[in-house]
C-alpha cells in the first residue's frame, strides 16, 4: 500500500490512529520537501510551543464562571 493510502486507511479504520496517520504524514511531508507542514505535524505530536501561533482550531473562548462566599458575604459571577 502506498504512504497515502496508509495514512486514509489509519484515519478511516474503526481504530482510528490518528499518531500513526500523523507520523505516517511526516514522512510523507518529508518526502514532498514540505518544511513548514512538517512543523505543524510535530506542534501536533508533541505539543506548540509557547512562542507558537496556535491554528484556530486549537483556540476556544471560555468564561469562568463562580460562586464566591466566604460564610458573611455572597457574590455571583
Amino acid at each position: 500500500m502506498n504512504l497515502i493510502g496508509e495514512i486514509i486507511a489509519a484515519l478511516t479504520s474503526e481504530t482510528a490512529d490518528l499518531n500513526t496517520a500523523l507520523l505516517r504524514t511526516k514522512i510523507l511531508l518529508h518526502q514532498l520537501g514540505e518544511k513548514e507542514l512538517v512543523h505543524w505535524v510535530n506542534s501536533e505530536l508533541k505539543g506548540y510551543s509557547p512562542d507558537d501561533e496556535l491554528p484556530d482550531y486549537r483556540v476556544i473562548d471560555v468564561e469562568v464562571l463562580g460562586n464566591i462566599s466566604n460564610g458573611a458575604w455572597r457574590e455571583w459571577h
